[in-house]
């Protein structure tokens, strides 16, 4: 099965590295606590919060009408699990997601956070082809070369674009997959805990 791929989106590794500043995960400027119009002070998002309130922008319907085709074998979520831990270019997801999916290293300074991957309420909602999308795509507009530099500009009701790069050039169509699967275990292994 071959699933939609924009040319858009090809832009290869130079062009992935150029538009990423030549690294993983794009920072953004520190989180800070902000004071409301009632003068009370919000904190910054976290990646631990849970749920977190996402504005990451939504997958094509012919996305968010896919569902994982891999069974969730043994087989399945360990060649995800690798895939997720793999050191790759501009980084692995576990750098900014965390390990067990609750944030990082190089995710502590990003605005907004990684996604927790470990919340069973943030990430149980969102359908296979969502997350199969992001996947491939990073964050929508955010990684878009036609709106390079406008994400910069903070202008009221913008949504915040996230750091997140697009691997589809890098993983096959059962790899993204692989990374599904395994990603939704760990929101599994939390609901257990």
């Amino acid at each position: 099965m071959t699933f939609p791929k924009p040319a858009s989106c090809r832009l290869g590794l130079f062009g992935l590295l150029l538009l990423s500043g030549g690294w993983g995960c794009t920072t953004g400027p520190e989180p800070a606590a902000t004071a409301s119009a009632s003068g009370a002070t919000l904190q910054a998002a976290s990646a631990l919060d849970c749920p977190q309130t996402r504005q990451t922008e939504q997958a094509p319907d012919t996305y968010l009408a896919l569902t994982n085709p891999l069974p969730p074998s043994e087989q399945n979520i360990a060649r995800g699990r690798l895939l997720y831990e793999a050191p790759r270019s501009p980084t692995s997801c576990a750098v900014c997601h965390g390990d067990d999916g609750r944030g990082g290293p190089a995710g502590e300074s990003l605005v907004p956070p990684p996604r927790n991957l470990a919340c069973a309420e943030t990430m149980n909602p969102l359908p296979d082809g969502q997350l199969y999308w992001v996947i491939e795509r990073g964050s929508g507009a955010f990684h878009d070369p036609a709106t390079q530099g406008a994400q910069q500009i903070e202008r009221p009701g913008r949504r915040s674009a996230t750091s997140m790069q697009p691997f589809g050039e890098q993983l096959s169509e059962t790899e993204i997959w692989q990374l599904v699967t395994y990603m939704r275990t760990l929101a599994e292994q939390t609901d257990e805990r």
